[in-house]
C-alpha cells in the first residue's frame, strides 16, 4: 500500500491566524494606573480584518481602538487606560476583540491592576513596570494553543 500526502508549509502559527496583538497581557503596576498601555495590533492574514470590542469592563477599562479596518500587513495601535472611577488596587480582568473575519476570530487579552507578583526585587521592578516589556503574542480564544499569557 502506498500513501501520498500532500503538505502546505507555515512559516509561524502566527501567519495562519488573522491578528497578533503584543504584548499579551497588559499590566498596571501601583502608581502607574494613570497611564495608558499601547498595545501594536498587525494583521498577519491576506484578508481585510475589522477589529471590534465585544467584551470590555467599562466600570473599570478606557479602550481606544482604530478606527478603520487593517488590510493585510497593515499595524494599528490599541490604547487601555484604567477608568478614573475605579479604585481598586488590585483587580484582575481582560477584554475580547473580534476580528470581524469569516471565522470570527477572538482574542481575550487579561488585565492586572495592581502587583500580583508573589516577590519582587528592584530589578524585577524595572522589568514589569510597563506592559511595553512583555513582547509575547498573543493566540485567538479557543485556538486549541494556550495564550502567551497563561
Amino acid at each position: 500500500m502506498r500513501v501520498t500526502l500532500y503538505v502546505t508549509s507555515v512559516a509561524s502559527f502566527d501567519s495562519t491566524t488573522p491578528a497578533t496583538i503584543t504584548p499579551s497581557v497588559v499590566k498596571f503596576l501601583p502608581g502607574k494606573q494613570d497611564s495608558k498601555i499601547r498595545l501594536a495590533l498587525k494583521n498577519v492574514s491576506d484578508k481585510v480584518i475589522e477589529p471590534k470590542i465585544v467584551f470590555e469592563p467599562t466600570s473599570i477599562l478606557n479602550i481606544e481602538m482604530p478606527k478603520r479596518a487593517l488590510k493585510a500587513g497593515e499595524e494599528e495601535v490599541i490604547f487601555v487606560s484604567v477608568n478614573d472611577d475605579f479604585k481598586d488596587l488590585k483587580k484582575r480582568t481582560s477584554f475580547t476583540l473580534s476580528m470581524s473575519d469569516t471565522k470570527d476570530t477572538r482574542y481575550t487579552i487579561p488585565v492586572e491592576i495592581g502587583d500580583f507578583s508573589r516577590k519582587r526585587s528592584p530589578r524585577s521592578k524595572a522589568a514589569t513596570a510597563s506592559a511595553s516589556s512583555n513582547k509575547k503574542v498573543i493566540r485567538p480564544t479557543g485556538s486549541g494553543k494556550k495564550s502567551s499569557g497563561n
